[in-house]
């Protein structure tokens, strides 16, 4: 009996642990005008930068490069990476970043760069089509 609560101590205490550190883990994501109005809120803190495409590249090794908010260039970021670019990386394409923004340099360390292919998940213009031509027969039927 003594053994049985032992282990259910043993555990909670792992389930507990993990459920803390998951939290106390989690990083903030960002846009890119959030960061810049908010980077002194994060400090040397890790945070996930979503919502930007490339603008400009500089260098691909080692990999520097700016992005600025989709739809708002006008105030771009510089990105510096130990990193080699990964696929489909261009101006033009949109991004998602994990690293620290360096206050002092005024420019962001990625340590994670994934590139979206929108291609891949928008629907073509015949499923469009198709699901149009659904919609229409549905409503038509409930009338």
């Amino acid at each position: 009996m003594i053994r049985l609560v032992v282990i259910a101590l043993v555990f909670v205490s792992a389930v507990g642990t993990l459920i803390i550190l998951g939290v106390s883990s989690s990083m903030p994501v960002l846009k890119v005008p959030e960061l810049l109005a908010h980077a002194s809120k994060h400090p040397g803190q890790a945070v996930q930068l979503d919502g930007c495409k490339i603008v400009a590249i500089e260098s691909r090794y080692p990999l520097r490069f700016e992005v600025a908010a989709d739809g708002d260039s006008t105030r771009p970021i510089p990105v510096v990476s130990e990193r080699s670019p990964p696929e489909n990386f261009d101006v033009g394409k949109s991004v998602m970043l994990q690293g620290v923004y360096d206050l002092e340099q005024r420019n962001f360390d990625a340590s994670t760069i994934i590139t979206k292919c929108p291609s891949r998940y928008e629907a073509t213009e015949q499923a469009k089509k198709a699901e149009r031509e659904a919609k229409a027969a549905e409503d038509s039927y409930g009338k």
